[in-house]
């Protein structure tokens, strides 16, 4: 006998039990189960895509040697249109890196850019009234760079150089702007160290140095896996060159920084590090005071 009744909206009452509070009867458990193993199932493939890429980055890191590296980001630059584009250069300064400028820089200036691409952070910066240089060691890049920037009414001195070696520079320089996240295409810690300091050589006492990189946790295992699956590769071919924790490649080289890996580079070339954030952008500022 059934001495329950079921309202239309879910609810249970127990007529056996006087004063008992209704219970509502589960009728959504099926559907928890598929939630749930939705779910499992996406973890499971992220998981499987994580692996994957660990796997592929480990093994070209260990195979690549010399230039490789470079090359493969030349590659990549060279193989894209949209840092030539006028629609992208027009675009100016990105949010965080006025935000930066404004807080940093000061009024007026000389102003350097590395690595400038195809001219979008030396045109955000004329327009706001700074004497600006640029350069750029992909020679086409830097071609379309001056050629864009011309057309634009904009004056600006262009350089073509390699990233880890800027050209003789007419400093000092009230500020420097490293062009967005090409501090994370040089690979080695020293490498980066020394391109640090021809900047730190180049600017005024107390001048900042703003630069962008990706960014990563210290508990992040797979830049720990690469690192070790691809120093062994590298050693069947008598290698000395060694692979960081943070390097990775896919279309490009590309370092993923901690905090403090970008404190101590920093501090290694003189730079004292003022600001560091993860909002838009992994940035940092460093003031050439040390």
């Amino acid at each position: 006998m059934d001495l329950g009744r079921r309202r239309k909206d879910g609810w249970r009452w127990d007529l056996s039990s006087p004063g008992v509070e209704p219970v509502r009867a589960d009728r959504h458990a099926p559907s928890k189960l598929r939630l749930r193993l939705q779910r499992l199932s996406a973890r499971l493939i992220t998981t499987l895509f994580q692996c994957a890429r660990a796997a592929q980055a480990a093994l070209w890191l260990g195979v690549l040697q010399g230039d490789d590296l470079q090359d493969a980001t030349d590659l990549y630059y060279n193989s894209t249109t949209i840092y030539a584009s006028q629609e992208y250069n027009l675009l100016g300064l990105q949010a965080w890196e006025r935000a930066a400028v404004e807080r940093w820089f000061p009024k007026r200036g000389r102003i350097l850019v590395t690595s400038m691409g195809g001219g979008r952070e030396v045109y955000g910066l004329a327009k706001l009234d700074f004497d600006v240089e640029g350069c750029e060691r992909n020679e086409k890049l830097a071609g379309s760079a001056w050629r864009w920037l011309e057309s634009q009414g904009i004056r600006a001195r262009i350089f073509a150089s390699a990233t880890s070696d800027l050209p003789q520079l007419e400093g000092p320089y009230d500020g420097v702007l490293v062009g967005w996240a090409s501090y994370l295409h040089i690979a080695g810690r020293e490498q980066r160290i020394a391109f640090l300091k021809q900047l730190r050589a180049a600017v005024k006492t107390g001048a900042p140095v703003i630069l962008s990189f990706y960014t990563r946790e210290e508990s992040s295992w797979e830049y720990r896996w690469v690192a070790w699956v691809a120093n062994r590769i590298r050693r069947l071919f008598l290698s000395k060159a060694r692979v960081e924790v943070g390097d990775w490649v896919e279309i490009s080289f590309e370092h993923y920084f901690t905090r403090a890996e970008i404190e101590a580079e920093l501090h290694a070339a003189g730079l004292r590090m003022a600001y560091f954030s993860t909002m838009d952008y992994g940035h940092a500022v460093g003031i050439a005071d040390l």
